[in-house]
């Protein structure tokens, strides 16, 4: 069981990895979500330099939203002084665009994270359900293997650009 955890772990290193750098979660955050050893996180952030990685995304990516946003005001403006039906919808388009732009920063990252706290929190439930012996003990362990093959199944679904 110990050597599956290890390989499991291993697979989702890239994840583990863009949770921490571009979506700046903490590592006991991502160790709690993913129901994994914190310290092997602290190893390849360590090893890796995540935390210098992280910090130059971070400078890069912080002015995307900023740049959307002056984008999208510029646009409005644009919408005033429109003349013509033709102009008006070539910028309510821009308007439209920008905004689902926006939006879809976030979609993603939002529920991925929604996802892997409901699998750390049925984990914890699982965890004190099994205690009470109402269920046959594999059933609990075969759930958590599920939980765990989902949960890699949405790291890939809602990660997409990762390498393994």
């Amino acid at each position: 069981m110990a050597d599956k955890k290890k390989e499991s772990i291993k697979q989702l290193k890239p994840y583990i990895k863009k949770l921490y750098v571009e979506d700046c979660w903490d590592v006991p955050g991502i160790a709690a979500a993913l129901n994994r050893n914190a310290k092997t996180i602290y190893n390849w952030v360590k090893a890796e330099n995540w935390d210098q990685l992280r910090e130059e995304l971070n400078k890069k990516s912080a002015k995307t939203p900023e740049i959307l946003l002056k984008a999208l005001e510029e646009q409005i403006e644009k919408l005033s002084e429109a003349g013509g039906v033709d102009a008006i919808s070539k910028v309510a388009d821009s308007i439209s665009k920008i905004s689902k732009t926006i939006k879809s920063l976030y979609k993603d990252q939002d529920r991925l994270g929604s996802i892997l706290f409901v699998i750390a929190d049925i984990g914890k439930f699982i965890k004190e359900e099994a205690r009470t012996g109402i269920l046959p003990e594999d059933f609990f362990g075969n759930l958590r293997t599920l939980l765990d093959r989902y949960m890699i199944y949405a790291l890939k679904t809602y990660s997409p650009g990762i390498k393994q």
